[in-house]
């Protein structure tokens, strides 16, 4: 169904495939990194999850058209909320 703004229902891509996907890769890495950091008890793995992830919602707001770009905006602020504790845990500790 078309929404009153003349958008579909269906999720679906502002660009072309190839640079979502190498968006994603891109946030693999870094996430990957961010997690790797976090395991070790390095207060910069919170500090870089917050950045890649606020950089990303950013980044994608102009990659994503429709609704579930809202999800991807809501699971960013729960990671952003438990970098953040953690960060805070882990100063305390120091």
């Amino acid at each position: 169904p078309t929404l009153p703004s003349g958008l579909t229902m269906r999720f679906s891509l502002a660009v072309d495939y190839t640079i979502a996907v190498a968006n994603a890769a891109i946030m693999i890495i870094f996430n990957s990194l961010s997690l790797f950091l976090i395991t070790r008890k390095n207060k910069k793995g919170c500090l870089l999850l917050i950045l890649i992830s606020i950089i990303n919602r950013v980044v994608s707001h102009f990659i994503f058209i429709g609704g579930a770009h809202l999800f991807g905006v809501a699971w960013t602020a729960v990671l952003i909320l438990f970098a953040y504790l953690e960060y805070k845990r882990l100063s305390a500790r120091d």
